[in-house]
């Protein structure tokens, strides 16, 4: 694994599923060094608040490398606030917006929880965008996917005057 790569990337995404063939040394040194070198990063929490505690504890870790955004369904972001999902997988939901703004807002940085509704937060504003279909959870790799497209969005807002931390008022309709 190169880890030099986050240092020359326009962005990175981490899947944390990606612990299947890497060590966890290596996923958090990739992470640092995104931190490191200012690149943009996004996390994605698979199947974090399963029932692992040690793989959980892992994850929340990577916290520490500030994140550019956090991707994911709402159990894996329930779960890796610290509360209790309701449901299990991809058939949990989050209740409100406030739930996603207000763990934006504690580790400052970007949220965004797909499901019917997905939400998108930086903690001081948040777009609900509507059209979710239950049959992406039917889809293996559409979380993958999202995650990718994350930071390929997140890049584009860093080159585009948005800010890398921000969502931005504007450009609602390109991320529908």
């Amino acid at each position: 694994m190169d880890h030099q790569f986050p240092a020359r990337a326009s962005a990175v995404w981490i899947s944390t599923a990606a612990l299947m063939s890497s060590d966890e040394e290596s996923i958090r040194t990739v992470a640092r060094t995104a931190h490191e070198a200012g690149t943009p990063w996004v996390l994605d929490p698979v199947a974090v608040g399963a029932g692992a505690s040690g793989y959980d504890d892992f994850v929340r870790s990577l916290l520490e490398f500030r994140p550019a955004a956090i991707r994911g369904n709402a159990s894996e972001l329930i779960a890796l606030a610290g509360g209790e999902a309701t449901g299990t997988g991809v058939e949990t939901t989050v209740d409100s917006s406030e739930a996603v703004a207000g763990f934006a807002a504690r580790i400052g940085t970007v949220v965004a929880v797909s499901g019917p509704v997905d939400y998108i937060s930086d903690g001081q504003r948040t777009v609900e965008v509507p059209g979710g279909d239950v049959r992406l959870t039917q889809v293996t790799g559409a979380g993958c996917a999202l995650g990718s497209l994350t930071a390929a969005v997140i890049f584009a807002a860093s080159t585009s005057g948005c800010g890398d931390r921000s969502v931005c008022p504007g450009r609602r309709r390109a991320i529908r």
